[in-house]
C-alpha cells in the first residue's frame, strides 16, 4: 500500500512539473524556422527538421567553425546525417562550411527527411543543411565588438619506453626467439647514463626542445547593424590567428591567420518592392614547416640514430670530415650536421631543419542579390522572389623545398674522448633561394532560383500556401585532386518544384511537395524524374480529449508520409582511382586487358574486348 502511494506522488509530481514547462512554452512566442525555400511556424513543421538558434550558442560558448557542437543539438546529425553526407547551403547557396564563422550565423536548421528536401532535387536527396546569416533589424546603430584569446595546453603526451628500456627489452625478445642479443650491456648502460647522447641516442619527441608547453589562439569579431523601415544593414569584420606548438626548425613558425568581412543591406523600395544584397571575402593563410612529426613520433625508435651530429666532435685530423663541414649547405646553427641511416635516408627532424615549408593561400569571394514582389494587387497572399549568387574560390600553395644529405657516423674513443672518425654521406645537398607555385586551383559556383509564393487564411481557420519554383547551381572547377586538370564537367542542378498545403486550424495537415528534375549524368530519354511527396498531420493536443483530460501535454503531433527521392549522387565509377560520373551508359573499348589480343605489324595495335557495354536503361537510384 506504502509502494502505491509513493508512485502516485511520483506522476503527480511530473504532471505537475510537465504543466509548468507546458506552460512556459506556450507563452513563448512561436519563431520563424527556416525550411526549404521558405520559413514557417515551429508548430507547422511537419517533417524531419531540426533548428538551432546560432546567436544563442554563440552567447554561452565559445565556437569558431559554423557547424561546431551541431550535434549536441540535433538527434541524427553527427557530421551527417544518419551517416549520410548532406548538402550544406548557405543562404540558399551550395557553399563550404568552412568559409563561414559561427559568429555570422543567425540559426541552422537540418532537413532530415524526404519530405522536407525534395523541392531541392537529386543533389539534395541525402539531407540539407541550412546556414542563415544575419541581417539587420530596425534599430539604431550598433557596435558590437568581441575578443577571445586563450592558451591550449596538452593535458597529458604518450608513455613511450625510453631507449635504455627499449633495449633491454629488445634483447629479451631476442634471447625468446633463441637468436643472438641485439645490443650490448655497455650499450645500454652508456645510452642510460646520458653522457654522449649524440652516440648512444634517446629521443623523447615530447621535450621542451620540440614542443612548446602551450600555444595560443585570438579572434577579434565586430559586428555593425542597425536601420529603418526603408534599409537594414549587417556588417560582421573578424580576425584569427593561432600557433602550434612546434618549436624546432622550419616548423616553429606554424600558423594560421585568417581575415573575413561578410556585409548585407536589406532596402524596401516601394510598398510592393523590396531587394537586398551579400557580400563576403574570406582570405586565409596557413604556415606549415615540412616534417611529419608526430606521426614519426608513433613510429620512430627512441635509440635508431641522433637527429643532429656535432661538428666538434668529427675527428680533427680527417680532411674527408672536414670537406663534409665545408661543402655542406645545412649546417645548424654552424654547429651540426643532420644524422641518419641508410634506412631512414630522410626523416622528420631533418626535414624540419632543412626541407623547407608550404604556405597555403585561400581566397573566397561570394556575392548574393535578391527580389522580392508583393503581389496582392492581383491575388491576395501572392509573393514573388527572385535569386542570383556567384561565389569565386581561389587556391594555391607558395612552396620552398631542398633536398638535403644526412650523414651516418661511426665513432671510435680517442685519448678518452668520443670522436666521429668516418660518416657516410647520403643523399645530395641542394640549396634554393626561390618559392615556387604547387598546386593551385579555383572554382566557381552560380546559383540562381525564382518563386511565386501564395499563403493566405480563410475565415480564420483554413491555411492555404503554395508554391511553384525553379532553383539551379553549377559549380566549376579548375583542378581534380589528382591530375591538376580542369573539370570535364560542372556539378550542376537543376530542378523546378511544386509545394502545396493545408491546414484546418494548425490541427489538421495535408502537404503536397514534388520536383521535376534534370541530370545529364544519364542518357537521353532517362534524364527528367519526378519526385513527390505526400505528407498526413494531426495535432492530437489541439483536440478537446487531450485540452481536458491531459493538459500537461502542450504539444502532441502524429505525421505520416511517402516519398519518392530520385537522385543522381550515387551514380559513379572508378577508374585508375579517379571517379567517373558521366557517360556511364555508354560501353568503351580498352587495350589494357582482355581475353583477345593481336597485333598486325609494327604499324599495328593491341586490340582488347569491351570493358564495358552499352547501358540505355540506366537511370536514377531512387529512395522511397
Amino acid at each position: 500500500m506504502k509502494n502505491k502511494y509513493i508512485i502516485g506522488s511520483c506522476i503527480l509530481l511530473i504532471i505537475s512539473l510537465l504543466n509548468s514547462i507546458g506552460v512556459y512554452a506556450q507563452e513563448r512566442k512561436d519563431s520563424l524556422v527556416n525550411v526549404a525555400f521558405g520559413a514557417i511556424a515551429k508548430k507547422d513543421i511537419l517533417g524531419a527538421i531540426s533548428t538551432v538558434n546560432a546567436s544563442e550558442i554563440t552567447e554561452k560558448k565559445y565556437s569558431t567553425y559554423s557547424l561546431d557542437g551541431l550535434q549536441s543539438f540535433v538527434g541524427g546529425y553527427t557530421g551527417n546525417i544518419w551517416g549520410q553526407s548532406p548538402l550544406i547551403l548557405v543562404d540558399g547557396v551550395p557553399r563550404n562550411a568552412n568559409d563561414i564563422r559561427l559568429t555570422e550565423v543567425e540559426s541552422i536548421t537540418v532537413l532530415k527527411d524526404a519530405s522536407a528536401i525534395v523541392l531541392y532535387g537529386s543533389k539534395a536527396a541525402k539531407g540539407v543543411v541550412l546556414i542563415t546569416t544575419k541581417r539587420g533589424q530596425i534599430q539604431p546603430l550598433t557596435i558590437d565588438v568581441r575578443a577571445n584569446t586563450g592558451i591550449f595546453v596538452p593535458k597529458r603526451y604518450p608513455s613511450y619506453l625510453n631507449a635504455a628500456d627499449y633495449m633491454t627489452l629488445y634483447n629479451e625478445a631476442c634471447r625468446n626467439d633463441g637468436i643472438a642479443e641485439r645490443y650490448s650491456q655497455e650499450q645500454i648502460f652508456n645510452t642510460a647514463s646520458g653522457a654522449n647522447p649524440y652516440r648512444y641516442p634517446d629521443i623523447n619527441f615530447f621535450s621542451s626542445e620540440y614542443l612548446r608547453k602551450v600555444y595560443n589562439r585570438t579572434d577579434l569579431t565586430g559586428e555593425i547593424h542597425g536601420g529603418s523601415e526603408r534599409a537594414r544593414y549587417y556588417t560582421n569584420f573578424g580576425m584569427a590567428y593561432n600557433n602550434s606548438l612546434m618549436q624546432y626548425g622550419y616548423q616553429k613558425k606554424n600558423n594560421d591567420w585568417r581575415f573575413n568581412v561578410r556585409a548585407n543591406v536589406d532596402m524596401n523600395l516601394t510598398e510592393w518592392l523590396t531587394a537586398s544584397t551579400r557580400a563576403a571575402v574570406v582570405i586565409s593563410d596557413n604556415y606549415s614547416g615540412r616534417g611529419n612529426f608526430w606521426g614519426t613520433s608513433a613510429t620512430l625508435r627512441p635509440n635508431w640514430f641522433a637527429p643532429l651530429l656535432p661538428v666538434d666532435m668529427l675527428d680533427p685530423h680527417n680532411e674527408t670530415l672536414s670537406s663534409f663541414v665545408e661543402t655542406s649547405s645545412h649546417v645548424i646553427d654552424g654547429k651540426y650536421l643532420l644524422g641518419g641511416t641508410t634506412t631512414d635516408q630522410t626523416n622528420a627532424f631533418s626535414d624540419m631543419l632543412a626541407a623547407g615549408y608550404i604556405k597555403n593561400k585561400n581566397r573566397t569571394f561570394q556575392f548574393d542579390i535578391n527580389m522580392g514582389a508583393d503581389l496582392s494587387s492581383v491575388l491576395q497572399g501572392l509573393t514573388f522572389k527572385s535569386a542570383f549568387s556567384i561565389d569565386y574560390m581561389n587556391y594555391y600553395n607558395e612552396a620552398y623545398r631542398v633536398d638535403y644529405a644526412v650523414y651516418q657516423p661511426y665513432w671510435s674513443n680517442m685519448n678518452g674522448k668520443d670522436v666521429i672518425y668516418r660518416l657516410d654521406k647520403i643523399n645530395v645537398d641542394k640549396s634554393s633561394t626561390s618559392e615556387y607555385i604547387g598546386e593551385a586551383n579555383y572554382s566557381q559556383t552560380i546559383a540562381a532560383s525564382g518563386q511565386l509564393n501564395y499563403d493566405r487564411t480563410f475565415h480564420s481557420k483554413h491555411n492555404i500556401n503554395a508554391a511553384l519554383l525553379g532553383w539551379g547551381y553549377q559549380i566549376q572547377t579548375s583542378a581534380d585532386e589528382n591530375h591538376g586538370s580542369s573539370s570535364y564537367h560542372r556539378i550542376s542542378n537543376l530542378n523546378l518544384g511544386l509545394q502545396a498545403g493545408y491546414n484546418y486550424d494548425h490541427t489538421y495537415y495535408i502537404d503536397f511537395a514534388s520536383a521535376l528534375i534534370h541530370s545529364a549524368q544519364l542518357p537521353e530519354g532517362n534524364r527528367n524524374a519526378i519526385s513527390p511527396s505526400a505528407t498526413l498531420g494531426w495535432r492530437m493536443s489541439n483536440s478537446d480529449y487531450f485540452r481536458n483530460n491531459a493538459a500537461f501535454i502542450n504539444d502532441l503531433k502524429l505525421t505520416t508520409s511517402y516519398s519518392v527521392l530520385n537522385q543522381d549522387i550515387d551514380i559513379a565509377w572508378t577508374v585508375d582511382g579517379d571517379a567517373v560520373n558521366y557517360y556511364l551508359y555508354k560501353g568503351y573499348f580498352d587495350n589494357r586487358g582482355g581475353w583477345y589480343q593481336w597485333r598486325d605489324g609494327a604499324a599495328g595495335g593491341w586490340t582488347t574486348g569491351s570493358k564495358r557495354g552499352d547501358n540505355p536503361d540506366l537511370t536514377y537510384i531512387k529512395r522511397k
